[in-house]
């Protein structure tokens, strides 16, 4: 019961999920009036739950990956019923301090986030619907990562045209490099020849991120002999590249099988 001047109530506890239909009667001396019945019952809406199976993955030296599934409970008792409008990531830094915020698609539901190596991070995820929106604690699950690389994820996979190269002296020759899979950011790999004298390189090649467009190393034989070429990727915790390509530099005189 409200009193006398009040026009609204509390009520409580009351299950998600669950439709209610209210009545509203009023009282004077002369006893009760007439029931007011809402025309449809109300439904119980509430902040979405905590995202799930939150992984991190570095993918270089100085950023990680975040994923996460949407909440089971959207903020009406089911995954879907209510909309999600986006995530809020908020990093913070071992004093509290905010580091970084960003928003994700309700679609995408990832982020990349630059951090340190070595430094302790908390990062928060915010499910944002129509109802939790107002409420930007309600819907957050915290995540520490000590900046310690716990999974290699930078698709650094790669095919080669070719592996072997024989060619005479002053002439030029290539070794196309294509990435199976887009790099999540520019990968950027050196490439040294094991005798400069007898063959030179292309020294330094960038696979731009979000693109499996191939690269060219271009070789210039410039003596008799053998070079053997290697691949080092920039940042020391990418795999893949451990392929290498053979180059044999002839005489003038000599002719490539």
């Amino acid at each position: 019961s409200s009193g006398a001047c009040a026009t609204s109530a509390i009520f409580g506890p009351l299950v998600r999920g669950v439709c209610y239909y209210y009545r509203v009667v009023s009282r004077n001396r002369a006893g009760l009036g007439a029931r007011a019945t809402g025309a449809a019952c109300s439904g119980v809406l509430d902040s979405p739950s905590v995202v799930r199976n939150v992984e991190v993955k570095t993918i270089s030296e100085a950023s990680v990956l975040l994923q996460w599934s949407p909440p089971a409970d959207s903020g009406d008792g089911t995954p879907d019923g209510m909309p999600i409008l986006e995530y809020i990531v908020q990093v913070r830094l071992e004093d509290g301090a905010l580091s970084t915020q960003m928003t994700s698609p309700a679609d995408r539901r990832s982020a990349v986030l630059r951090i340190m190596p070595g430094v302790s991070y908390t990062v928060n995820i915010n499910t944002v619907t129509a109802v939790s929106e107002l409420q930007v604690d309600s819907a957050s699950l915290q995540v520490a990562y000590s900046g310690v690389p716990l999974r290699y994820d930078v698709p650094l996979a790669f095919t080669f045209s070719a592996t072997a190269v024989v060619a005479p002296i002053g002439v030029s020759t290539s070794v196309l490099i294509t990435p199976v899979t887009p790099p999540y950011l520019d990968a950027v790999v050196h490439v040294s020849s094991s005798n400069e004298q007898s063959a030179e390189s292309t020294p330094r090649l960038v696979f731009k991120k979000g693109s499996v467009a191939p690269q060219h190393v271009i070789i210039s034989h410039k003596r008799k002999g053998v070079a053997v070429l290697s691949f080092l990727p920039e940042g020391g915790y990418f795999k893949g590249l451990d392929a290498t390509v053979t180059i044999e530099t002839l005489s003038s005189e000599e002719s490539p099988l």
